[in-house]
Formats: structure tokens, sequence, C-alpha cells
């Protein structure tokens, strides 16, 4: 017996874990015309990712299928518009590779409805287990059809004993109704997106507090708080630009100004807040906008383009938060052609590096207006990246930004596969040249490399000779099965370490129980000869007090802690690390970890409501993360101590780990401190090893610490992390 739809998806969402095939993944391989898109949909009420593939075009990836996994995606027929198609179509969905030189491929051909209903693809791919394929999807045969490919994922089977493990542990830490919460919570991001918020969704945040009320007047004779600078191109239409004004007469608070660049027919000004200007013989969109810059009236400047929009609250949002900043900015999101919104980008507090490894900011970026005078405004040479030039000059000079946690920004539709538009929107050539004028000004000696997809860098900044690195490693010498064979983890860690490790000097601090197995030490000797130095910890199990005694014990100015149960990925994994920590501003960092089938393990920590735990958690491993940060040097709250640097200065400092955190959040506390202190916390894409953890979910069980961490550094919202969801 079928069970009902409702039923049936209630159920898939409850029994598996489900890893989004992310936009960035698929590559456009044929087709005429307009190509594939992504959006946001509504199945059954809640909003999902989706591949529009109109007519002629299809749409593939290639990535490896572990073990265990099924391939999902809902479908249905649309029109040229995306909305349902009104006779139905025919599409098809195939998985191939080549096995031993022989081709193996599987294809399911589809008939769609044409009232508007899913069909639900969700095959076994036991054939494929272990193999990279390359997963491709179909338009419709027609031209003016499009096939609509939602949630394409996919999906593990959970096991029954970890729902029930967690919901124990909820139980205990959170009580009766708060698990229930949490729980539901949990069971709902994995329904929708495994990756938390990388995919971004249609959101409707809740107006900024100073947002609210009706629109205001400004003062009498005060001036606008925001100059807002529209560039008009001789192509654009008076609709895109009416629907941009509109946007900002509907502004609940007064206080903005609208300054039209145009170098032909502009639309009538609408209004007293609008002026034209004609920038006349300026030879770039630079000159244009200075031209605008010069004429501005407001505290703060910013971009707007024809067509997009500014939420009801922005410019209440910059009069609150600009107070004493130089720079705030917002997050935003995309307009799809009925006004509904999609995609929603939630931005972190400021981060420079971030910044630049790739241009998070965007839009709404509000200037203040005289610091970009004195900066000389947006430069000519970097054509195309003219103001991602001007924000890494206004991180040069240290003044303080604020970031304001809601969708304030609304991009006109403009359709393209996901972030990947929005990383070639900007020309490479300028970026580069733009980024190596500030690494000259900023960081001499440091350079700029092309990152692992077009419009993302990668900066190297020089060391400074060779300090010695001290590699602590806690140890119980365990022993344990990973795919199948045996290993001796400490062994193992450290063959990996001396058989790959890059970076000459480095010293093995190795800190165990005092029973360690004699074969165990001598494979570990052997493999470190005298780089290694033991330390035997005699006092109740504490890992906190096991890495206080290693580092104590450690003679390098930088210290990795490591766990035993990790292996070494990429040889340069030192040297990333150690690059960023020998910055003054740095007080620790983190490495990219990944589970032994090549998922993500850790890319940062993130705080919400007193817990902690990591960012994208089991994604797969091509997977470029929301803004590209699973590519990027970036800041996060906190990254895990199972491969932590920080010099051993900073650790002196600040007291070392509290060993009151016996085995959890010990790592979580220190990097708090360390950015109390005033440092910084940054996770590097660069530096990659294996941690050879279950994929399953570990569960902590440790209340009396989760309490202490609550209790130290309370529920404040995470200024690296928003909850879209919330």
């Amino acid at each position: 017996m079928s069970l009902a739809p409702g039923l049936r998806a209630a159920w898939l969402a409850r029994a598996y874990r489900w890893d989004s095939l992310a936009p960035l993944l698929w590559e456009p391989s044929s087709g005429e015309g307009e190509g594939p898109w992504d959006e946001e949909v509504f199945v059954d009420g809640r909003s999902a990712f989706a591949l529009f593939v109109p007519g002629g075009c299809t749409l593939s990836c290639r990535l490896e299928i572990p073990a265990g996994a099924r391939l999902h995606a809902l479908v249905r027929a649309g029109d040229a518009g995306g909305e349902a198609h009104s006779r139905g179509a025919a599409a098809w969905m195939e998985v191939r590779t080549v096995d031993d030189g022989v081709p193996l491929r599987r294809r399911w051909s589809l008939r769609l409805s044409g009232r508007g209903a899913w069909t639900r693809v969700f095959p076994a791919l036991r054939r494929f287990a272990g193999r990279e394929v390359e997963i491709v999807l179909s338009g419709p045969a027609g031209p003016s059809a499009v096939a609509v490919w939602a949630h394409p994922a996919l999906a593990f089977a959970l096991p029954r004993a970890e729902l029930a493990q967690l919901a124990r542990t909820y139980l205990r830490l959170f009580g009766g109704a708060g698990a229930i919460a949490r729980l539901a919570g949990r069971l709902r991001s994995a329904s929708s997106s495994p990756t938390g918020r990388a995919n971004g969704g249609v959101d409707h945040p809740a107006p900024h507090p100073a947002a609210a009320g009706p629109p205001q007047e400004d003062a009498a004779g005060a001036p606008p708080v925001l100059s807002l600078l529209i560039v008009v191109p001789p192509d654009a239409s008076a609709q895109a630009v009416r629907r941009t004004l509109e946007s900002l007469q509907a502004q609940h608070a007064g206080g903005w100004e609208a300054l039209l660049l145009s170098s032909g027919g502009a639309p009538a000004a609408a209004g007293p807040r609008v002026r034209i200007l004609h920038p006349g013989t300026a030879g770039s969109v630079a000159e244009a906008l200075n031209r605008g810059l010069e004429a501005a009236r407001g505290t703060f400047v910013a971009l707007i383009d024809p067509g997009d929009e500014l939420a009801p609250g922005a410019v209440a949002a910059v009069r609150a938060r600009g107070h004493r900043a130089v720079l705030v900015y917002t997050d935003e999101d995309r307009l799809r052609e009925d006004g509904t919104r999609r995609a929603a980008f939630r931005k972190p507090a400021w981060s420079p590096d971030y910044l630049r490894s790739f241009p998070y900011v965007r839009r709404l970026c509000a200037i203040r207006t005289a610091e970009a005078r004195a900066l000389g405004g947006w430069r000519a040479g970097v054509e195309g990246a003219h103001e991602y030039d001007l924000l890494l000059r206004i991180a040069e000079g240290g003044g303080a930004v604020e970031h304001v946690p809601d969708v304030l920004y609304h991009t006109a539709p403009r359709r393209a596969l996901g972030w990947r538009a929005l990383a070639l929107a900007q020309d490479a050539a300028g970026a580069a040249r733009a980024l190596d004028g500030h690494l000259a000004r900023a960081f001499p000696g440091s350079r700029v490399e092309s990152g692992a997809v077009p419009g993302v860098h990668r900066v190297r900044h020089p060391v400074g000779g060779e300090p010695l690195v001290s590699i602590v490693v806690p140890t119980a010498g365990l022993t344990r099965v990973v795919g199948g064979r045996t290993l001796d983890l400490l062994a193992h860690c450290v063959r990996s370490i001396a058989g790959l490790t890059a970076y000459p000097r480095w010293e093995l601090v190795c800190v165990d129980n005092g029973d360690l197995r004699p074969e165990t030490r001598a494979a570990v000797d052997a493999a470190a000869g005298a780089r290694v130095r033991w330390i035997s910890y005699a006092g109740p199990f504490n890992v906190a007090a096991k890495m206080n005694m290693g580092a104590a014990a450690a003679a390098g100015e930088h210290l990795v802690f490591l766990n035993d149960d990790t292996e070494v990925r990429s040889p340069d994994w030192m040297g990333a690390l150690l690059e960023l920590s020998a910055r003054p501003d740095v007080g620790a960092v983190g490495a990219k970890l990944y589970f032994p089938g090549g998922r993500v393990q850790h890319a940062g920590v993130y705080l919400h409501r007193g817990d902690a735990d990591h960012v994208y958690r089991a994604v797969l491993p091509e997977h470029p993360g929301r803004g590209f940060d699973l590519l990027s040097v970036r800041d996060w709250s906190a990254v895990t101590g199972a491969c932590l640097m920080t010099r051993a200065g900073v650790f002196g400092e600040l007291g070392g780990f509290d060993e009151s955190y016996p085995v959890n959040f010990n790592d979580v506390d220190y990097c708090l401190r360390v950015r109390e202190a005033g440092y910084r916390v940054l996770f590097t894409p660069h530096a990659r090893l294996y941690h050879l953890e279950s994929v399953s979910r570990t569960v902590r069980d440790e209340p009396a610490a989760a309490a202490r961490l609550l209790d130290r550094w309370g529920t404040g919202d995470d200024p690296f992390y928003t909850n879209a969801d919330e």
C-alpha cells in the first residue's frame, strides 16, 4: 500500500539525510538561446532550491557517489517563465560513468504532468557506489517549455539509533519542550537543505528594529543620511528606473536622496529627493560615479542599479548602525519576475580576509561620504572591479564596519546559475589589479594566486624565516577500523605528517597516558625520528590538561593542536596555517577537515542559542559553500581543536585551554577568548586533512560543559552566522 504524498514526504524527511547538489556543481552541457538558471520554488508550502532547464538544454555535474546514496529530485513541467505548463512535457535524468573502459549508464525517462504536480525521482545508485559519475538533467523536447528540477540531492538513510540518541541527549540538556523544538529544527533542516544556509532560500526577514513605522519626513534642513547613486546606461528601461525609485519612496525613514547619473534619456525626476546629473564627458563608470560623489549631500553614499530595490527599512538600518561606522552593509537576495524573492545571501560580520578571497560585501553597501572622498572615490584602471577596489582601500584604514543581518537589498531578475554569475560579474583582471595594489600597501611581500573557481582568490602571505612549529598530539594509543583496515591511529597520523608535510621545521610532542603500546611508540619513532618528544600524563582523564602539558613542553613559536585520528591530505597544510598564524592580528587558525569518504567534516564552528556545531558538516567535497566561503579564508567565531594552530605567545597570554572543559568545548572556549582579546580566528580551506571520525554526527554527552559554555558566553547571536530559518 502506497503512502499518501504528504505522509511520504514527511517520512522521507525524517528517514534520510539530504546532501543538496549545489548550484555551482552544475554546468550547461548543450542548448541554444537562454541557458539554465536556478531559483527557489515552493513544494508543499516549503521553499526548495530548483534548477530550471529550458527545452533543448541539459545540465550536468560530476561527483563521486558514496556507498548507500540514492539520487533524489522532484521535477515538473513549466513554461518559459517557470510557471506550471498547461500541456505537460517529457524529460530525462541520466547517471553515467566508465567501468574498466566499458560505459555504464542508467537513464530515467519521465512524462511530466501538465497540472503543476511534482514527479519524484528517487533511485538507488548501488551500481555506481565509489565511482566518479556524471549526472545529467534534461530540458523538455519543446522549445517553449522548461523542466523544473527541485531539491536535487543525494540521500542517505539515517540509523534509527542516531535520532533516538540525539533525542535522549536533548532531553537531558534542554528538557522536554526544548528538546522537541531542537529536534524538530534538525529534522526540518534535514528535509530542506542539508547545507544549512548554503543555497539561500525564500526569505521574509523581520524588519530591522529601526525600520518599523510609516514613512517619515526629514527634519527641516537636515542633510540626508544616504545618497544613492544610480548609473543609468543608455539602454536602461524607464520601468526599471521607476521600480528602483518607488522602492526608495516606500522607505519607512526619510533621509535619502537619489542621484541619477544619466548620459541620455533618464525619466523625469520623481519628487524633490531625486536629482538628475549628466556626467557629460565621463570616460568610465568610475569617473561618472565620482561626479555623483562630489554632488552627494548624504552622510553615506551607496550604489544601486536600475531595477534593483531596497527593502522599506534599508535607510533606517543605515541610520541606526552608522553612527561610528565608515561602512554599513546588509544581506541581499534576488527578485523573480513576479516580484517575489529568492536566493537570500546571508553574510557574516566584517571579515577582511574573506573580502580578499571573494568580494562578498556586494549590496547594500553604504560608505561614509567623507571617507570615500578622502580615498579619492572610485578609481579608473580597475574597470569592472571599481567597487571591490574601494572596499579594499577602506579595509586598509581600519575604521569600524557594521553588518546589518537583514535582507534589505533585492537584485532585479538576472537569470544565471547561482553564484557562478556573481563570481564572473566583475572583471577578473581588474579585480587582480585591485588586490595587487591592496596587498602592496597593506601586506608588502604578499601575492595573489587564482582560487579554486573564477572570481575567488588566494592570498599568500610571507612567513619570515622558518619558525619552529610544535605539533602537540594528545593520544590514548587507540586502534580503529577505518575503511576495512585496522589502523594504529597515532602511528598512522605521524606517518602522514612525516611523509607529506612540505614545511621543514617542525617537532612532534606526543602526550600519552603512560600506557602506550611499545609497537606504537616504535612506529612513531621510526616515522618522526629525532623530531618526536614523549610526555606522559598521569592525571584524571582531561584532554585540555594533556594539551596544556604538551604546549608547556613545546619549543616552537607556533603550536598545532592535532587529534591523533587525523591524516594529512595536502603537503602545504602546515604552510597554509602558518602564513596566517604568523600575522600579528591572527590568534587561531583552523583547517578544512574531511571524513574518510571525502565529505566535509569541519570548515568552521558556529554558535547558536548556547550550542556550538560545525558548519557544512557532511556536505559533498565539491560544495563551494554559500558565497564561496568553503573555498575562502574567512573569520568564524571558533574552529575545531582537531587541527588548530596558534602562536605560543597568544596561547600563553590567554592561559591555554580551560581545563574545566575536559573533553568538549575547550577549543570553542579558547577561540572565543582569542576573539575577546582582539585577535582574529580564521578558517583556511588550503590546509586539508582527513579526520577519521564517523560520518554519523557525534552527539556530545557533556551537559555540565555545555551549561558552563552557555553561562560563560551566553546565547547571543553569532556575528559570523545567521540562521535563515528563524
